[in-house]
C-alpha cells in the first residue's frame, strides 16, 4: 500500500486541517520545536519562525523527563514525541500530538533497550521513513531503531556517535551529531554525516560550520519538504551561557547560515507540511461496483474504496462544497411525480447522508426530471452548475432551488473551474472548451489529445484546488471501462496519462484541506459571529456540529481555546 493510499485509507471527507496562524517566515511549511527540561517553558511546543527564529508557544507537554524528540507523520499527519528515560510507559514515553489541534494520545510501546534491557533510555533524534511507514530513532547509547507507529521496537545496530537529530532526502539517511564519539560528549563540534539504516554504520562525515561561531554541538536537524532544505539548531557554549542558533546547512559542504538565535533551548524540531487535497470519484451503474465512492490516488489512479452510495439510478455526479464542506451527489431520473432522481449531501466517509428535497432537472419537459451528466461547485455564488443528458445547464441553490441557465451547444459530460474560467468536456467528442457560465454558450473549443491512445471522450473533470492542476477521466476507443485518469492542460489539451481506471469512475472532484475551521461563517474572518456560533452549541455533543472545530464529537474548551486563538485573523475563504 502506498503512502498516499495509506492516508487516504483513514481519512474523513471531513478531516479538519487546522493550521496554527503562520509566524513571519522565510518558507510556507510551519516549522515546529519542542523545548528541552530546562530553561523558561521546558518540554512544550512551539512554533518557529523561519525568518528570525522568534518561537510562539504552543501548548505544554510535560510526559516524561529526559531526552525530548519530535517528528512529523505524514500520512496520519501526527507529530510524535518521545520523552524520559526508565520504565518504559511510565518514565519512558511515545505519544502523537496532534499539530492542529494539540491533542495528546500516548502509544503503550516497547521503549529501547540497546544496552540494559530492564531500562528503557532516552530518545536523540527521529525521522519518518516514507518507505516503511516506520521512524528511525537513536537513542542516548548511540543505538539505531526502526519504531513502529504502534510503538513495535526493532534494533538496527550500535552507530559511532550520538545522533541528535536525523533527516531522509533523496533516500539517504542523514544525522547531525557531536563529533566526540562518547556518550553525551560535546564541545567539539558536529557533524553531518549519511548513514547506512540496516546498520547503523557511518557512510560519509561533513562537518558542520558557523561563521564567527564556535560550535559546541548540534542539537536537531529538520528538512523542509517544501525547499527541500536542511535545518539545524547548533548550540554555542555551554551551562548558562549557552546559545542556540536556528540555521540552514548545506548537506555538500556543511556550511551554515544563520537564521536566528532561539530564546528557549529548543531540542528538536520537525516540519509540518500542509495536508494534501483528497481525490474523490463516483462510479456509474455499469461499474463492477456501481454506484459507489472511492478515493483516487491522483499519480496512479489507483482506487480505494469508500463507501456505496446506491440511491437514484442514471448518472452519478458529485461536486465538493467548500463553504459546507460536503460533499453533494446528483443521481437518477424518472416521470414526475414518482422520480427517484436525488440530490443529497455527505458529511463523511462513514457518516449519515442527508436528503434534500430539490426542484429536479427539467429542461426538456415539466414531466419528467432528467439525470445529471456533469457538476461542479461554483464558490464565487455558493451554487452548483449542472448540466443535463437533454444538454441543459442549470444552477443549483444548495438547498436544492434549480434556476435554468440555457441549452449548451454539446452534452456536458464534465465541468471544472480553472483560473476563473468554465471547463467542460462533451460526451461525443474529445473536446475541451470553455462555456459561459451565464448563458452556456461555448466560448473556445480545443481538441484534447495525448500519446499512446486515442481518446474518444471525456468523462469528468476536476481541479486541485491545492496545485491548480486540472485532471480528467477520459476514455479511450475500447469504450465502456476503458478509462484513463489524466492531467490536462488548458491551453493546448495535451493529456498526460496518470494511469487506467479500474473501474467505471463516472464524476471526480477535490476535497481540498480545511484551511480554518473555527471560521463556521465561512466568511475569511474569525470574529464574534463565530464565537457566537460555538457559543450557542457549547456543550452538545454530535457527528457533526458547528463549533466543533476539531471534529472530536464535543463543542468544549478545547474549541474555544482553538478560536481564540485565532480570534481576529483572516482566513482563507477557499
Amino acid at each position: 500500500m502506498g503512502p498516499n493510499r495509506a492516508r487516504l485509507a483513514t481519512a474523513l471527507l471531513a478531516t479538519t486541517a487546522f493550521a496554527a496562524p503562520a509566524l513571519a517566515g522565510g518558507t510556507t511549511t510551519p516549522l515546529y520545536a519542542v523545548s528541552g527540561n530546562s530553561g523558561a517553558n521546558p518540554e512544550s511546543l512551539f512554533r518557529v519562525s523561519t525568518d528570525d527564529a522568534s518561537l510562539g508557544l504552543l501548548t505544554a507537554l510535560g510526559n516524561g523527563d529526559d531526552g525530548e524528540s519530535i517528528a512529523f507523520n505524514p500520512l496520519d499527519r501526527q507529530l510524535y514525541h518521545w520523552s524520559g528515560r526508565g520504565s518504559q510507559n511510565v518514565d519512558s514515553i511515545m505519544e502523537t500530538v496532534d499539530p492542529d489541534t494539540f491533542v495528546v494520545n500516548p502509544i503503550t510501546w516497547d521503549g529501547m533497550h540497546g544496552v540494559d534491557p530492564m531500562f528503557a533510555e532516552e530518545t536523540e533524534g527521529a525521522t519518518f521513513d516514507r518507505a516503511t511507514g516506520s521512524f528511525f530513532v537513536c537513542d542516548l547509547d548511540r543505538y539505531l531503531y526502526s519504531v513502529s507507529t504502534s510503538g513495535i521496537v526493532t534494533t538496527i545496530g550500535l552507530m559511532d556517535h550520538l545522533a541528535k537529530g536525523m533527516v531522509i532526502f533523496d533516500n539517504v539517511l542523514y544525522s547531525l551529531d557531536n563529533t566526540d564519539p562518547g556518550v553525551g560528549g560535546g564541545g567539539t563540534g558536529a557533524n553531518l554525516r549519511t548513514i547506512d539504516p540496516l546498520t547503523g554504520a557511518t557512510l560519509t562525515t561533513t562537518g558542520v560550520s558557523l561563521a564567527g561561531v564556535t560550535i559546541n554541538n548540534g542539537l536537531a536537524l529538520a528538512l523542509d519538504p517544501a525547499t527541500n532544505t536542511f535545518w539545524a539548531v547548533l548550540k554555542e557554549g555551554l551551562g548558562s551561557a549557552q546559545v542556540r542558533h536556528l540555521v540552514t546547512i548545506d548537506p555538500a559542504t556543511g556550511v551554515a547560515s544563520p537564521v536566528g538565535t532561539l530564546n528557549q533551548r529548543i531540542a528538536s524540531i520537525a516540519f509540518v507540511p500542509p495536508p494534501d487535497s483528497l481525490f474523490v470519484g463516483v462510479t456509474g451503474d455499469g461499474a463492477t461496483t456501481p454506484e459507489a465512492l472511492y478515493f483516487i490516488e491522483p499519480n496512479t489512479a489507483e482506487l480505494l474504496f469508500g463507501r456505496l452510495l446506491g440511491n437514484g439510478n442514471d448518472g452519478e455526479e458529485i461536486a465538493f462544497s467548500t463553504r459546507e464542506r460536503q460533499l453533494f451527489h446528483w443521481s437518477g431520473r424518472g416521470d414526475e411525480p414518482t422520480t427517484i432522481s436525488v440530490m443529497e449531501k455527505i458529511a463523511e466517509i462513514g457518516g449519515a447522508i442527508t436528503d434534500i428535497p430539490w426542484d429536479h432537472l427539467h429542461g426538456a419537459s415539466v414531466n419528467h426530471a432528467e439525470e445529471a451528466k456533469a457538476a461542479v461547485y461554483d464558490a464565487a455564488s455558493d451554487t452548483f452548475l449542472l448540466g443535463d443528458i437533454d444538454r441543459y445547464l442549470y444552477r443549483v441553490s444548495p438547498t436544492g432551488t434549480v434556476q435554468p441557465i440555457g441549452f449548451c451547444d454539446h452534452l456536458i459530460k464534465g465541468q471544472a473551474f480553472h483560473n476563473g474560467a468554465l471547463y467542460s468536456v462533451a460526451q461525443n467528442d474529445a473536446n475541451l472548451r470553455i462555456i459561459n457560465p451565464a448563458n452556456a454558450a461555448t466560448l473556445t473549443s480545443i481538441p484534447m489529445s495525448t500519446p499512446g491512445i486515442v481518446i474518444n471522450r471525456g468523462i469528468s473533470l476536476a481541479t486541485d484546488p491545492a496545485t491548480n492542476v486540472m485532471y480528467a477521466v477520459l476514455q479511450g476507443p475500447g469504450g465502456g471501462s476503458d478509462r484513463y485518469l489524466a492531467t490536462i492542460n488548458p491551453n493546448t489539451g495535451v493529456a498526460s496519462l496518470r494511469g487506467a481506471l479500474t473501474d467505471r469512475i463516472a464524476s471526480i472532484d477535490f476535497v481540498p484541506p480545511e484551511t480554518c475551521p473555527v471560521d463556521f461563517t465561512r466568511d475569511g474572518l474569525v470574529n464574534l459571529d463565530d464565537l457566537q456560533i460555538l457559543l450557542f452549541n457549547f456543550g452538545q455533543a454530535g457527528t457533526v456540529l458547528e463549533g466543533d472545530a476539531n471534529r472530536d464529537g464535543f463543542v468544549n474548551l478545547d474549541d474555544l481555546q482553538l478560536l481564540l486563538f485565532l480570534f481576529g485573523s483572516t482566513c482563507p475563504t477557499q
